[in-house]
């Protein structure tokens, strides 16, 4: 974890890029993942689309945006 937080404190890009390719990739990790709440899951998945939204990047977005649909139902 040392070396995400260190990548997290020099290139928030970067890291927000890893956290993006880590839920395209394994998307019905983040739907079954149990030890995290609803509510911290959807925080989250917010953080990472605004991170998205600033840098015009939409189509990121809508991607996170439809697994945030599935969380919530």
């Amino acid at each position: 974890h040392h070396l995400l937080d260190e990548i997290q404190r020099k290139d928030i890009d970067k890291y927000m890029e890893m956290c993006y390719d880590s839920i395209m990739q394994y998307p019905d990790q983040i739907l079954e993942y149990e030890d995290i709440s609803t509510k911290s899951k959807i925080g989250a998945l917010d953080n990472i689309i605004n991170h998205f939204e600033q840098k015009d990047m939409f189509e990121k977005c809508h991607k996170l945006k439809l697994i945030k649909e599935k969380i919530k139902c």
